[in-house]
């Protein structure tokens, strides 16, 4: 009988010793080395945030007056927009509408946005030219393309801070070519449809603008290719000194004055 009771006790001992290895892995925190990525830590701060109510944080920044003047007459001034936006346009960025459903319904409402505000930049556009007596041509060249074309430029100053310098030439290069097949093409096919007929383009000056284009848009291409495609300062200067040097000559030859 005591020999019995020994050898059980001796089979028990490696099942012990390997429970209280397990415990021990269960109880040690692993190790590991290197740097967290951002987007870990973003993860890690959602997943922590599980559960919390974010709504009420939503509405602070258009709520709080901002230090300063200046500031706080910007403040008012577009304090109905932005309301309105805030209110219409779903924030991805918190926890709330962070998912396929939030993310589709900000794409959904910004492109509603700016598809308002670009037709009534091109009605408030035609109306100030009218008064000033600024031919429809010049509008279209400078106020409003500059107008309709500054979501394309703030998105590529986004891409480039991030690092993403061809994504924000891709982005000018690409929305031209869009805006020229798509925005003039669909909105003509769109009438000749509705009405039967064809839509007359009254502008003798869009020849020239049309060889500035193309002439413009060489013009990059070859810098980027000598510069081993890469965009220095001096570069971007010379690229705003000569859309300045455009829209003056485009706004004399509209006035006949050249």
């Amino acid at each position: 009988m005591l020999e019995l009771q020994q050898h059980m006790f001796q089979a028990q001992q490696p099942l012990q010793h390997m429970v209280s290895i397990d415990q021990s892995a269960d109880v040690e925190a692993p190790s590991f080395s290197g740097k967290v990525s951002a987007q870990d830590q973003l993860s890690d701060v959602r997943a922590a945030k599980v559960g919390e109510e974010v709504l009420p944080k939503y509405f602070n920044d258009i709520l709080v007056l901002p230090a300063g003047v200046l500031a706080k007459l910007w403040f008012v001034f577009t304090w109905p927009i932005v309301v309105l936006a805030r209110v219409t346009i779903p924030d991805c960025r918190y926890q709330t509408f962070s998912g396929p459903l939030g993310i589709s319904a900000t794409f959904v409402a910004s492109i509603i946005w700016i598809g308002v505000l670009s037709h009534y930049t091109v009605t408030f556009g035609t109306k100030f030219g009218c008064i000033a007596g600024i031919p429809s041509a010049v509008m279209g060249l400078t106020i409003i393309a500059a107008g309709t074309s500054i979501p394309d430029a703030l998105t590529s100053v986004l891409v480039a801070r991030a690092g993403h310098g061809d994504m924000a030439v891709s982005n000018a290069l690409g929305s031209n070519v869009f805006d020229t097949l798509v925005g003039l093409g669909l909105p003509f096919l769109l009438s000749n449809l509705i009405y039967g007929q064809s839509v007359p383009v009254y502008a003798d000056d869009l020849n020239v603008a049309i060889a500035v284009l193309f002439a413009v848009l060489l013009f990059v291409v070859a810098v980027l290719v000598s510069s081993g495609w890469r965009l220095y300062p001096l570069t971007c200067i010379f690229l705003l000194v000569l859309y300045a040097a455009y829209v003056t000559f485009s706004y004399l030859r509209g006035l006949d004055i050249i």
